[in-house]
């Protein structure tokens, strides 16, 4: 049996990674993913120019993608209300199809520190904590919103594509 070096390890796995398409958030409001890539491209990107938080941008391929680092989606609804291709059509979706994943190696509430900034963000109530410290994730209430993504200092929280 071969055995490999870590760097070996690494590289094969990192260099699999590379070949893959980058999975990205999509704005709410759609419930057929695959659309972004055969129709916004032709778009002129209004739901990036339009949104008020400023967390759309327009990716490589001419799709509109979220970038969580900027802020979080308030549901504003104005993306919607500007789609001229029928892509975001979903009236009362208030829900960004993601998954929400908190690193407890880094957040400092988890080590010792008192820290509540995603709490004091989050307006759906979906951190609790166990006194000052601990903090968990509701999923079931969480809407994957992204608000408390920034305020992190740390950078714990992560939302990624399904």
């Amino acid at each position: 049996m071969k055995s490999y070096s870590r760097s070996e390890f690494i590289k094969f796995f990192t260099d699999r990674v590379k070949g893959e398409k980058k999975a990205c958030l999509r704005p709410p409001y759609n419930d057929n993913p695959e659309i972004f890539e055969k129709v916004c491209p032709s778009c002129a990107g209004l739901c990036a120019r339009i949104c008020e938080e400023q967390i759309i941008e327009i990716g490589e391929e001419g799709t509109p993608v979220i970038n969580l680092k900027k802020g979080g989606c308030t549901f504003c609804r104005a993306c919607l209300d500007v789609c001229e291709k029928d892509v975001l059509n979903l009236k009362e979706d208030r829900f960004i199809k993601a998954k929400i994943h908190l690193n407890f190696t880094t957040c400092l509430a988890w080590n010792e520190t008192v820290c509540q900034s995603c709490k004091e963000a989050c307006t759906y109530d979906a951190i609790l904590f166990d006194g000052l410290k601990k903090p968990n994730i509701r999923k079931d209430e969480c809407n994957r919103c992204g608000i408390c993504v920034p305020v992190c200092p740390e950078g714990s929280i992560n939302i990624f594509h399904l």
